[in-house]
């Protein structure tokens, strides 16, 4: 991938890596940062390993980068637009060279759970949560009940409502109190960072209730973008 500069943004280019190099700097780079792969913002300075300060940017190099990250042909290699992306832009300015490098941010989650019987919830819980499950299957007489619950950002619930078919209904507080339980007692953290998503589901035909429990992921990639301009 390498676009097709004009003499006058090469010439733009080799004076930015002359300002650099007499600040001290052989390889500067620069970020920007993107949002449902449109840019969003970037600090309008350039870094580098070379020196402990930063370089200031100016316009004419800061509308001829502008350009370039915003180039379709970049930001068409993204794979998702649902998140975050980011755009670091090198350049090596004793060798004239500027590379584009991109990534974007994956989403996805992590399974586990645990089945748990009449006697796990037993030998585990309160004799209060136990007898709460039993009267709860009793009542249910074969039909199956659900309970959703979500965390993140250093937040996280349980549904107010356990869904019985399409109906909801209160959730006993001792019910309420087993599954606070189940999540803080096994998955610690679930409502932090990333968080976590799930739901128990109450089968009341094989006494037995489903914890399906799925940790959050978020997990930066690099786009193969191959974007050399030689100056």
């Amino acid at each position: 991938m390498t676009p097709q500069l004009t003499p006058d943004e090469l010439k733009t280019l080799q004076l930015f890596a002359y300002y650099c190099r007499s600040h001290g700097a052989n390889d500067v780079y620069t970020t920007f940062y993107l949002s449902a792969c449109s840019r969003d913002w970037n600090d309008d300075r350039w870094y580098s390993n070379d020196v402990s300060s930063s370089i200031e940017s100016y316009d004419r190099i800061d509308e001829l980068i502008e350009k370039l990250v915003d180039d379709n042909t970049i930001l068409d290699k993204f794979d998702e637009c649902d998140g975050s992306q980011r755009i670091e832009v090198e350049i090596d300015c004793k060798e004239k060279i500027l590379v584009i490098q991109a990534y974007e941010t994956v989403y996805g989650s992590e399974p586990y759970g645990h089945e748990y019987t009449l006697e796990d919830i037993k030998s585990e819980y309160s004799e209060e949560e136990y007898n709460a499950v039993v009267e709860l299957f009793e009542h249910l007489d074969g039909a199956n009940a659900r309970v959703d619950f979500s965390g993140g950002g250093d937040d996280g619930y349980i549904e107010d409502d356990m869904m019985i078919g399409d109906e909801g209904h209160d959730i006993p507080k001792p019910i309420e109190d087993l599954l606070y339980n189940m999540l803080n007692g096994n998955y610690s953290g679930w409502e932090n960072n990333e968080g976590a998503f799930g739901s128990w589901e109450f089968d009341s035909s094989n006494k037995t209730i489903i914890f399906d429990f799925n940790y959050n992921t978020e997990e930066e990639q690099n786009i193969n973008l191959d974007y050399t301009i030689k100056f």
